[in-house]
């Protein structure tokens, strides 16, 4: 008996607990509201009071009340917070089911494969199980309406803005399981008003299969269940992939605009030249693409006997298109990507345009002839003056004669030497042109475009004289040896500027023969030979008539090259500048002797420098400007004698040239 007393007050104690419990904790639901109505999404939303209170989950449970899909009526969702806190509020994606989501999970009583809930009513409630006892709290129940859309589905084929031909590859995803064949997909192709066909699709949520526009239905029975009409004509459609389901949800579409049909191979047209055409130079190519072509094939092909040419171009688009020929560098001509070989040769060529069009369809135009009697070289000009041996004193006379126009700004002047100079002049006629140059100032010159650098120093030179032809073809040089010339100084008679490396300081030494009111010298430093900077002044005597003699230590030369010049002042703050001299601080050559001259088997070369071993290349130049021999020498500081053998020259002029040093010499059998 007193046990029976002890398990009866126990149990009451429980219902006590369990009903003071009851009546002290509650979950509400602020979301989803009562008679709300939902697209997709819900928003779940709860408090736990107190606060304090134990929480194992929480979960929210829709129950279908109503809707299209009757048989699903009575069926639960259950949503279930994977985190808990007293108040929390998340979004449920009613539409998409299998989401993977850290913030819930979802649980279903239906059989369904879908991947989202059907739309309709739904009775809403939210539940918490305490921690401690297991005890479950629900919330009061709200009724609202879902509205579920359908997953849109994928056309990947047709594309839109593609080309297709009568037989044409068709890939399509549902992005869900379709269920009920009573609601397949349909296929749209629509050309314009009243005038569409209708494809119904089986229900395979991927689908890769062709379609032939001649007969649909009997494309591909196992993926085409009907088609009306049953032919599809060449044109322009908008292409649309419809979805339904069975749980009432929205249709879903994906389109594709401007997808074309096309069957026809039209070759292009050439329009220009006519046959029977002759050319010399640059021509024109017109011709009419009667369809647009894919990137890169539009090709012009030129052809005669044993030679084809190809040259790809950029056009694509239909229409008229006139490309610019080059056919001495075909890559030149214009919208050209590439070309099977350089240039066209003389000859008699038959030219057609070939392209492929969208739906991957070549064709080659008819073909037209013409002449070419191609120009690929420019003419040697006539260099009169300077002539060989020749010399000029402050004012550079230049004439000669071109035997056909010039490309503008192509005609050069080069003087090759101890100071390398390139002057541009401006002929550009046929026929005969003569400068005067103005050594100290090139740029005051009549008719000189540019120069670089602007002044001719005191100095042995050889001079190049060169232009392009109008077509632009290689240039052709003349050549004059031996050039001195004496860039004389208002003032001054300056005999000679040298200079020595010892102990990496630069020795500068200058020698004037006369002076007259001479006031001073800046010393110049540049390692370019383009930007010089005043590194030094030495006071001059003045005024003198015998010899005198100046120097300057430059403390600072540069690991390479050293280029250095006197720019010369006068009383009356007029200047000049002396020659530029190069000294090398790797391997200078103070000195520089060929001998014997003219020789015949063997060259002898004497290179006195106060550097350091170094090493020297030594080039050898024949009169036209062709490297024909090159040997590297090692020189140490001192006198250097080597042997250079030139048995294997033809007879001629020669210019061996040691950096900036150059020398004249003639081979003799």
């Amino acid at each position: 008996m007193k046990n029976f007393i002890t398990k009866t007050l126990v149990l009451l104690s429980i219902a006590m607990q369990f009903a003071t419990t009851a009546k002290t904790q509650t979950i509400s639901m602020s979301s989803p509201s009562a008679n709300g109505s939902y697209i997709n999404t819900v928003s779940l939303a709860y408090s736990v009071a107190p606060t304090s209170s134990p929480i194992k989950n929480v979960y929210f449970v829709f129950t279908y009340t109503s809707g299209f899909y009757t048989s699903q009526i009575g069926q639960t969702w259950t949503v279930t917070f994977n985190t808990v806190t007293p108040t929390k509020s998340r979004v449920f994606y009613a539409n998409y089911l299998s989401r993977v989501d850290t913030a819930y999970t979802v649980t279903t009583t239906s059989t369904s494969s879908d991947t989202s809930m059907p739309s309709g009513t739904y009775t809403v409630k939210a539940f918490f199980t305490r921690t401690d006892n297991g005890i479950i709290f629900s919330s009061a129940p709200v009724t609202i309406t879902l509205s579920v859309a359908a997953l849109p589905p994928t056309l990947t084929l047709p594309a839109s803005n593609s080309y297709v031909n009568n037989n044409f590859k068709v890939i399509s995803n549902v992005n869900q399981t379709p269920r009920l064949s009573g609601f397949p997909k349909t296929l749209y192709f629509i050309k314009g008003p009243g005038d569409t066909t209708t494809i119904q699709l089986s229900v395979v949520q991927i689908d890769t299969f062709n379609i032939n526009i001649n007969d649909i239905a009997g494309s591909n029975p196992v993926h085409i269940r009907s088609s009306t009409p049953n032919t599809l004509a060449l044109g322009t459609y908008t292409v649309v992939l419809g979805i339904y389901d069975n749980l009432g949800h929205l249709p879903k579409y994906d389109t594709s605009f401007n997808v074309t049909i096309d069957t026809t191979k039209i070759p292009a047209t050439i329009t220009s030249p006519t046959t029977g055409a002759l050319f010399r130079t640059n021509f024109d190519v017109s011709f009419i693409l009667p369809k647009t072509a894919l990137p890169n094939s539009t090709k012009l092909v030129f052809q005669k006997v044993g030679v084809s040419d190809t040259l790809a171009i950029s056009d694509t688009a239909s229409g008229n298109h006139t490309i610019t020929i080059d056919p001495a560098h075909l890559l030149l001509s214009s919208n050209g990507i590439s070309s099977s070989y350089p240039y066209l040769e003389a000859g008699q060529y038959s030219l057609q345009v070939i392209y492929t069009d969208l739906i991957y369809d070549t064709t080659i135009s008819a073909p037209i002839t013409f002449q070419l009697q191609t120009d690929t070289t420019t003419i040697t000009p006539t260099l009169i003056l300077p002539a060989n041996n020749g010399s000029d004193v402050s004012t550079s006379h230049i004439s000669f004669t071109l035997p056909e126009n010039a490309l503008a700004n192509s005609v050069q002047v080069e003087f090759v030497g101890c100071n390398d100079n390139i002057v541009t002049l401006d002929a550009v006629t046929k026929g005969a042109h003569t400068y005067a140059l103005n050594g100290a100032d090139f740029l005051s010159s009549e008719g000189v475009v540019s120069a670089v650098p602007n002044q001719l120093p005191t100095g042995t030179y050889l001079v190049l004289l060169s232009y392009q032809d109008t077509t632009g073809n290689p240039r052709s040089y003349m050549l004059a040896k031996n050039y001195a010339f004496n860039n004389a100084v208002l003032g001054l008679n300056l005999d000679m500027l040298k200079g020595v490396l010892q102990l990496a300081k630069t020795h500068l030494q200058w020698e004037t023969a006369t002076e007259n009111n001479v006031a001073y010298f800046d010393v110049q430093y540049s390692k370019d030979a383009r930007n010089f900077s005043d590194v030094g002044k030495v006071k001059a005597v003045g005024t003198s008539y015998v010899k005198r003699n100046y120097s300057f230590i430059h403390n600072d030369p540069s690991a390479d090259k050293n280029y250095y010049r006197l720019k010369i002042f006068n009383d009356n703050g007029s200047f000049s500048y002396s020659p530029t001299i190069l000294i090398y601080k790797g391997a200078g050559t103070n000195e520089f002797k060929v001998f014997p001259n003219p020789a015949k088997d063997k060259l002898n070369v004497t290179i006195i420098t106060s550097n350091t071993i170094g090493t020297h290349t030594l080039n050898v130049w024949d009169v036209d400007g062709k490297l024909v021999k090159t040997i590297s020498v090692e020189a140490s500081s001192g006198s250097n004698l080597f042997t250079v053998p030139i048995n294997d020259l033809n007879s001629g002029n020669y210019v061996l040239q040691d950096g900036n040093n150059v020398s004249f010499f003639q081979k003799n059998k």
